[in-house]
C-alpha cells in the first residue's frame, strides 16, 4: 500500500494526492451545474496514477448515459432540473 501512495504521489503530486478532492462541490451544487466533478477526477486520478484506461473508460461511459444528462433540459433552472432526476452517487 506505500509503494501505491508513493507512485501515485509521484504522478500527480503530494498536494493533489492528499487535498486534490476535497471540498468539491457535488452534482447537487447549483456551482456544479449537475457535473459530478468529484466522480470525473476521481476517474482522472486513477488514469494518471495507475493507468487504469479501461476502468475508467466504463466509468466515465456511466456518467454520460445518467439521468443527469438525458434528462437534464438547459431550458430549465438548475432546481427543476435537480428535482426530476433520482438520487443516487452525488459524485462527492
Amino acid at each position: 500500500l506505500d509503494r501505491m501512495k508513493v507512485h501515485f504521489e509521484e504522478k500527480v503530486g503530494k498536494d493533489w494526492a492528499e487535498k486534490g478532492l476535497l471540498n468539491l462541490p457535488c452534482c447537487f451544487d447549483e456551482s456544479s451545474q449537475g457535473i459530478a466533478l468529484g466522480k470525473i477526477l476521481f476517474l482522472h486520478d486513477l488514469l494518471v496514477g495507475f493507468g487504469m484506461y479501461e476502468f475508467c473508460k466504463d466509468r466515465y461511459t456511466g456518467l454520460e448515459t445518467t439521468q443527469w444528462t438525458t434528462k437534464w433540459d438547459n431550458k430549465k433552472s438548475f432546481e427543476e432540473n435537480v428535482k426530476k432526476v433520482s438520487f443516487g452517487d452525488t459524485g462527492r
